[in-house]
């Protein structure tokens, strides 16, 4: 199959699994296959069979940071011991590194509840808002939180206009079938000098992300710039750690310079995207010695890593450990999900993340935490393997 991006030939087999999960930790059976490009450095999903009904029916149900559900993602604990809200986190991004006037116009495409919204409005009050995402049932919880002059639109049937100084699309290209026609759309929609912050995640940087259901496609830092480029988008800031594996991006109408894949750093790029690969075969076959071993664990991350991990050790999983207080004292996946001093002491954790944030971790809370934990790709001598010790750096 061609590159449905920039139509390249040579696409390359990336990963492919049984199961997945959705963006709200929810796990769901599917087959399907990962393929990377080398020339334009972009991911994308091959499903053997079409799945809209499945894909919608998962949109209709997410509770992903619902008020009444899981609350906010926090993020950057390394920055703050209790972490930061990931709006926040977003907004202090587009805050340092955009010059924000005191007035003017934002659109948060694929809002969601609003949270994004809510923070910039706060800190931004003169500024006129409008979220926009598919939903219909939104609507009442972003009523519920923002500012009576903040509008919502339920998107394709109310139109939110354009002359916009801020559009935010946060984690929203990775679930459209077609990306580039929705970036050409926003850049339509920005007033002269305005522009586009997008948050997406890093492939790069976090080996795990084809187990999300509803994603279709996924950009390295070299692809999403060749993206946007070709939609008539100029880079004005990219950045890769403010936000850990994620992508922070702040672009501008501009065009584009002749063949955009031919400035981009392939090599570099193909080298990651290989070590990629290496870390999800070992994993995987990690857990899979686990499992036969019938080894008692628990799992660091009550998220989509860790239930993903899980669906591959059926009932050797005794609990999950998380540092977000949103979900200490609740169940997922009908396990309790504990603080990390209270983990049962010497239970091996797995640490449901890539394993240079999970490294970052043991040395945050290897003396704290009464459990064991183990970074990926889990060789740890607690765990029956020949390698490594769960300290380590």
């Amino acid at each position: 199959m061609n590159c449905p991006f920039c139509a390249g030939q040579g696409t390359v087999y990336a990963s492919e699994d049984r199961f997945a999960v959705t963006s709200d930790s929810k796990l769901i059976a599917d087959e399907s296959t990962v393929s990377y490009c080398p020339r334009c450095g972009c991911f994308y999903r091959e499903r053997r069979a079409a799945q809209p009904e499945r894909i919608e029916k998962v949109y209709s149900e997410y509770d992903l940071y619902a008020p009444s559900g899981r609350g906010e993602a926090r993020v950057a604990f390394d920055v703050s011991a209790d972490g930061i809200p990931k709006s926040v986190r977003e907004l202090d991004f587009l805050s340092r590194f955009a010059d924000v006037p005191q007035k003017g116009r934002i659109l948060d495409y694929g809002c969601n509840h609003g949270l994004f919204l809510r923070a910039f409005l706060e800190r931004y009050p003169e500024w006129e808002g409008t979220g926009a995402d598919i939903e219909e049932r939104y609507r009442q919880s972003f009523a519920g939180h923002l500012p009576a002059s903040a509008r919502y639109c339920c998107l394709p049937h109310e139109e939110p206009g354009s002359g916009f100084d801020i559009i935010c699309c946060s984690h929203v290209l990775e679930h459209l079938p077609e990306p580039a026609a929705a970036l050409r759309d926003m850049a339509s929609r920005l007033a002269p000098g305005g522009i586009l912050f997008i948050q997406a995640v890093n492939p790069l940087l976090n080996p795990f992300f084809h187990v999300i259901f509803e994603q279709h496609h996924h950009f390295t830092p070299a692809g999403l710039r060749h993206v946007l480029e070709l939609c008539g988008l100029h880079l004005r800031c990219i950045n890769t750690d403010w936000i850990g594996k994620e992508i922070a991006v702040i672009a501008a109408r501009g065009p584009a310079a002749g063949d955009v894949c031919s400035g981009l750093d392939m090599e570099a790029t193909a080298l990651q995207v290989g070590r990629h690969a290496e870390s999800v075969r070992a994993v995987m076959a990690a857990l899979a010695r686990i499992a036969g071993s019938g080894t008692p664990v628990g799992i660091f991350g009550a998220s989509i890593m860790g239930t993903w991990m899980a669906s591959r050790l059926e009932g050797l999983v005794q609990c999950f450990v998380d540092e977000n207080t949103a979900l200490q004292g609740g169940r997922h996946l009908g396990l309790p999900v504990v603080p990390p001093d209270k983990a049962p002491a010497g239970l091996p954790l797995l640490c449901a993340m890539p394993e240079h944030m999970a490294r970052k971790l043991l040395r945050r809370l290897g003396e704290v935490c009464p459990g064991v934990l183990i970074a990926p790709p889990f060789s740890s001598t607690p765990l029956g393997g020949s390698e490594g010790t769960s300290h380590e750096d």
